[in-house]
């Protein structure tokens, strides 16, 4: 567990690093965890907010209460219907500020489904992987404007996971975070 929360933090400090040196964010690093946000009270509530455990329950119950969670078994579907319904608990608008800072967090949550196709070269062959009736869930973060639903910022996170992993960091780890 902490070799992932480290891990992430190393990735995020050189990916911030650029931002902070110009002035757009304020960083905060304690322990394992790295925050940003527009001022250094953003960025403490942000660490406060964040918890740990939680994260890890997801990744426990994903990857040990759910296990393997290969597209198109039943596995993956009642994996998808719990973060859907844990999610969903979250929709709507809520007071997020302070007296001080007054403000509002809207949250979205989408449904897409799809049918597609990508291709990649395996062992000196191109194969073609189709996929039918393939699902996102998209949750959008905004204050409730229509110019801050226009300015979201994508971060993403699968699902889904491989024989012989129960995907724990491939991707339980991602979508804990998210």
């Amino acid at each position: 567990r902490r070799v992932l929360f480290r891990s992430l933090s190393y990735v995020l400090d050189g990916a911030l690093e650029h931002a902070d040196s110009m002035g757009t964010r304020s960083v905060i690093r304690r322990g394992n965890a790295m925050l940003v946000g527009s001022s250094i009270y953003q960025a403490c509530k942000f660490y406060e907010l964040f918890s740990e455990a939680n994260a890890v329950g997801v990744m426990h119950h994903l990857s040990v209460d759910v296990g393997y969670r290969i597209v198109g078994t039943k596995e993956h579907v009642e994996a998808e219907d719990w973060l859907e319904d844990v999610l969903r608990r979250y929709e709507g608008s809520h007071d997020t500020g302070t007296p001080d800072a007054p403000g509002r967090t809207h949250v979205e949550v989408f449904k897409q489904i799809g049918d597609g196709a990508h291709r990649f070269d395996f062992m000196s062959s191109t194969v073609w992987k189709r996929y039918y009736s393939m699902s996102n869930l998209v949750v959008r973060i905004s204050d409730g404007t229509e110019e801050s639903k226009a300015n979201s910022l994508l971060l993403n996170a699968h699902l889904d996971s491989t024989l012989p992993s129960p995907g724990g960091a491939d991707d339980g780890g991602g979508v804990a975070i998210l």
